[in-house]
Formats: structure tokens, sequence, C-alpha cells
């Protein structure tokens, strides 16, 4: 098995290293011709209610590449696997009928162009095509009446069924309100997501040649995380067709399907991913960096659009989905996906000040996280077993195997800093297992007390990644990692 790996390994290095990917730059040919339509499987349930793997896959047969083969050549773990792949509802794209796959790929191209002509739908036309304007009209005049029914309540209150029914109307009111809220939040974003997110067509052609130069390998020509090499690499590229990032620094309140920050995905680029194939692009310029963020978001925001639509259209058991239902559902999905792109680079996630200041505060601070660390209610060594040692296999949101960090080794991809720490405990990981923990973060009473769950585990996570500062928690807090 170690030999098989090390030549899977060898053979991903050279298709990696050895092409124009990670190193000289050649001039790129025209690619020619539209996007692919997607024809692989879809993972349609979340990973947290999918159970845990028996194992991980060998070397270029990740789960879903292994769903492919013949049922009668597997056996024991393998037949296993794909048994609790299978499990998490896959459905397989390449069902749709080729007339849907047809117009999936021509209304495709309309609003997303090709790899040479990439482009994103005009803001001000997914407006009027998915008649937003017409439904925010319409829920301000229920809104309006609404409003004169309560008033009209509020004045003929008297008794206290009354007053219970008023209580229920204002709530109803008060929910309608945030709906146009966000209506009109979200048609504002979009009016402006373009030149906000630097989508213009200039940026995305310099940026397709970029990624096509260095990133296509492993990402494929449509993100989909399956370049050439790609099968070949643990963990596998990113496939940004979900619009899921994993390592990001947005607010956790923008929910599940919040986007990275341009400076997320600049970090990726520049920095890389520690212990993984993910290398640093350093040396590129700043407007080549900028304008390849630009061209991934566009394959993002392409790849969910298709994404959502394709979940129903792959679907047997569910809603039927016809030519006609395709332009307008891609049109709506885009019409979702943009202004959450737009929303996400003016929402931050914003550690609070660490009150801890000197080493002897730190390490203090350190054994409270670990108390907070070993208990039911924040729920860490439920995954983090051993402190990470043990950690069981899981599945993830793209069809994969994720491993809880072992957090005695001191390699973390979203990288090492407090504060880059700090973003993986209070916001999470899209598409793992890691939860956000956002709850944790500070009280008034605690800030005046001056403490801080969240900066406990950060500080307790760095002091268990190292042998020294592990000896010090054993000595002076009586706190045994080892």
């Amino acid at each position: 098995m170690r030999i098989r790996g090390l030549l899977f390994a060898g053979l991903a290095f050279g298709l990696l290293f050895g092409s124009s990917g990670c190193g000289s730059k050649p001039e790129p040919e025209r690619v020619g011709g539209s996007y692919p339509v997607r024809s692989d499987w879809l993972v349609t349930i979340p990973p947290s209610a999918a159970g845990n793997p028996s194992r991980w896959y060998d070397p270029g047969f990740p789960p879903l590449v292994m769903l492919d083969r013949p049922h009668a050549t597997l056996a024991g773990d393998d037949a296993r696997l794909v048994a609790q792949t299978k499990n998490r509802v896959i459905l397989n794209t390449r069902d749709v009928e080729p007339a849907l796959r047809e117009e999936f790929g021509k209304v495709l191209t309309e609003l997303y162009g090709t790899p040479d002509d990439p482009k994103v739908p005009n803001g001000e036309s997914l407006i009027q095509q998915a008649k937003l304007t017409e439904k925010l009209t319409t829920l301000r005049g229920q809104f309006a009446t609404k409003r004169e029914e309560l008033a009209k309540l509020q004045s003929d209150a008297k008794t206290p069924e009354d007053q219970n029914f008023l209580v229920l109307a204002e709530k109803q009111s008060n929910d309608q309100a945030a709906v146009i809220r966000d209506l009109e939040r979200r048609i504002a974003n979009l009016q402006t997501y373009e030149s906000d997110l630097h989508l213009d067509a200039d940026t995305l052609r310099a940026g397709g040649v970029l990624y096509r130069n260095y990133c296509q390998q492993c990402h494929g020509l449509t993100g989909d995380g399956n370049g050439p090499g790609g099968r070949y690499l643990v963990p596998l590229p990113r496939d940004y067709r979900q619009g899921l990032f994993k390592f990001i620094t947005t607010d956790p309140s923008l929910g599940s399907k919040r986007k990275p920050r341009r400076a997320d995905l600049y970090r990726t680029i520049t920095q890389g991913l520690p212990g993984s194939p993910m290398p640093q692009f350093a040396a590129l310029r700043e407007a080549e960096v900028q304008s390849i963020i630009s061209y991934v978001i566009h394959l993002s925001m392409r790849g969910e659009a298709e994404y959502d639509l394709m979940k129903r259209a792959a679907d047997a058991g569910g809603d039927e989905v016809d030519r006609k239902d395709i332009a307008k559902g891609l049109v709506e999905s885009a019409s979702i996906v943009a202004p959450l792109w737009a929303a996400t680079g003016v929402t931050p996630l914003a550690p609070d000040p660490n009150p801890y200041i000197t080493d002897e505060q730190k390490l203090e601070s350190a054994a409270n996280g670990h108390r907070l660390f070993m208990s039911a209610d924040v729920g860490c060594t439920s995954c983090h077993s051993g402190f990470g040692r043990t950690a069981p296999f899981q599945f993830d949101s793209w069809g994969s195997l994720v491993r809880p960090r072992n957090l005695t080794v001191a390699t973390f991809r979203g990288g090492r800093k407090p504060e880059e720490i700090y973003a993986r405990i209070a916001g999470g990981i899209l598409g793992s297992n890691m939860p956000a923990h956002d709850k944790l973060r500070p009280t008034f009473e605690e800030k005046i007390r001056h403490s801080d769950r969240i900066w406990d585990l950060v500080h307790f996570v760095q002091y268990v990644s190292e042998s020294e500062k592990r000896a010090l928690l054993r000595e002076k807090k009586q706190i045994d990692i080892e």
C-alpha cells in the first residue's frame, strides 16, 4: 500500500509540477467552446448527518470516484466505503436527460460566458428577470395593510385575549418588515456587486488566463477540483461549485451560505495552505492575484447556480424540471448567489480584543481553554478525540473525507496566527463538521471581568500544539496533554 501511494504521489507531482501550473508561464492557447455542464455526483445532505466512514480512501480513488467503479470489482473495505458514500443521498447528474443538459449549457453560457470570455450576469438585469422589484412592491403593500390592521387592533384591544392577539400581530408585522429589509439589501447588493467584486470583463479575462496557467491543473476548468492531478492529492483540491470555502473570515451571522472575503482568497493564494498540496503563489504580482480572485468568484457563482438547479433536475423523486424551468431557475439562483458575495465583502468576522497580555495571563487563559475544550457544552472532544490524535474520519460537503485537526501538531491549514485560530473557532469551517462557536463571544459581564472564552480556546490550541508549552501546562497547571 505504501509503494502504491508513493507511485500515485509521484504521478500527481509530475502532473502538477511538470506542467505550466507551477513554473514557467507559457502564453496560453484559447480554450474554445463553453464550460461543460457538470456530469458527476452531487452530495445532498450535510456531513454531520452522514455518519463516519470506515476508513480513509486509497490515493487516486476518493469516494465519488469509487462510485464509478463496477460494483463487482468491490469487496471488503472498498464496498463498505461505497455503501457509506451512497447513504449520503448521492445524485448522478449524468442521469439528467440530454435535452435538459443542452438547455443548462445554453443558459449558463448566456449568463456566465465561456472560459475565453467569462462574465457574470448584469445586476440590474437579474433584478428585472427575477422580478425582485415586483416582489418588493407587493411586500410593501402587504406590510402597509398589516400596519393599518395593527393600529386598529391597538386602539380596540381591551381584554387579555385581545392583548395576546395583539402581541402575535406585532410579531408578524416585525417579521414582514425584516423580510422587506432583507430584500432591499439583496437588491442594493445586486446593483453594485459587479463593481464591488471587480467582476468586469477585462479583469475576468485576465484572471482566466492566469487561472489556466497556475490553478487549472488541480482545480479543473470549471473549478470542480478535478484537474489532471486533483484526484491524487490529499486533501483534494477545493471544488468551488457549491460556493463553500473553508478558511474564511466572514461574520458567521450571515449563515451557512456565507462566502469568503477577497482577503481570504488572497491569503490562500499567496500563502498556500500548510499541510496540504496548495502551494504559495507569493511571487505573483498584486494585480495578477486580484484577477485570479475575481475569476475564482466567477467560477464559484456559475457553479453554485448550476448546482442548486441540477439538484432538482437529477432528483427523480423530486419536482420535475423541464426546459422552460432552466432559464428561470438559473436566473433566480444567480440573483440569490450574487448578493451573498457582495454582502460578504462588507461583513468581516472581527475578533474581540484579546484581554490577556502577559505570559502568565495567557497560561491561565490556556488552562481555562482546556476546561472548555473538555466540557460537554462546547463539545470539542466529540471530534478532536485525544486532542486530535485519535480523531475519527468524517465525510465533508464535497463528497470527500476529512479528519479533525491533530492539535498537538503545529500545522494549521487556515494559519496559526492567533487571529486566524480565532476565526476558525468563532466562525467554524464551512463544508466540514467544525461548527461556529460565536455564541462563546464575551458577554458584557465577561468583558468587565476581562475574560473571553474564545481567546481561552485560542490560547489552549496554541499551548497544546507546542511541546514546550505543553510542558508548562503540565508543570504549572497540572494539565497533562501527553
